[in-house]
């Protein structure tokens, strides 16, 4: 008898605790749904072309007490991507799959004075023709050879899996320095190239095989003196921080 009775009290309080969270979810989402769907437009100036891309988000709110309730939300902003540092307008080009190497790759042939490089892994392929990585680092030789003040930071990493990249620049005279974990910098993960204080390219690309002919990456080609002087100045602070060093 008293189990029976137990059980009842149990049921009870399990039924009103769901049905205060099935009410509670509701109200709580009421305000979202009652938002006038937007879309999510965003315009790229791109060397003379505009790219837009609309973006919808769609939230789901699930109760196992209750049906889930879908919210489709859409964001809307419209907007030139104009505004930099100090007051500036770059241009902006986005860099998706191949056109990542070519972009880049014409960069370099066209570099005046500097190339600065900072990237997580670079990846060289000894007796393999044509392969992108490959070009990319052949790039950074043709230009030390030309007499561009040509430098590279790799992380750690490229020093410890793929030092033959490392071995190939220095060899044909591109002055190098590998970033260690230093306290609470662990990585360097940024994927930058900077070219003659003026251009920088940055994103997800890696130096490889992999994330040049195979990955879903996306970076971005800007022209800007203010953003290349910025990261111009955070390659130079790491450039000559302790926590990187030059490969022997």
């Amino acid at each position: 008898m008293r189990s029976w009775v137990l059980a009842l009290v149990i049921g009870l309080i399990i039924g009103f605790a769901a049905g205060y969270a099935a009410s509670s979810l509701i109200s709580a989402t009421t305000p979202i749904l009652s938002q006038t769907p937007r879309s999510s437009t965003q315009h790229l100036r791109a060397s003379g072309s505009t790219t837009v891309v609309t973006t919808t988000v769609t939230r789901s709110f699930t109760s196992s007490v209750t049906s889930f309730v879908t919210v489709t939300s859409t964001v809307t902003k419209t907007f030139h991507r104009s505004t930099g540092l100090r007051g500036t307008s770059p241009s902006l080009s986005l860099l998706i799959a191949g056109s990542y190497e070519s972009y880049v790759l014409k960069l370099l042939s066209s570099a005046n004075s500097s190339v600065y490089v900072m990237m997580f892994v670079a990846k060289y392929y000894p007796g393999i023709h044509g392969n992108p990585a490959n070009e990319l680092l052949n790039a950074l030789c043709r230009d030390a050879a030309r007499g561009i003040d040509v430098r590279v930071i790799l992380d750690y990493t490229s020093y410890r899996e793929y030092r033959s990249a490392i071995q190939y620049l220095e060899h044909c005279g591109v002055k190098v320095r590998v970033w260690r974990e230093c306290g609470s910098l662990w990585k360097l993960h940024a994927k930058v190239v900077i070219v003659d204080g003026r251009y920088v390219v940055l994103g997800s690309h890696n130096w490889t095989y992999s994330a040049l002919a195979h990955n879903i990456e996306v970076s971005v080609a800007i022209r800007s003196r203010a953003i290349a002087s910025e990261l111009t100045s955070l390659f130079q602070r790491l450039w000559s921080s302790s926590c990187s060093f030059t490969p022997r």
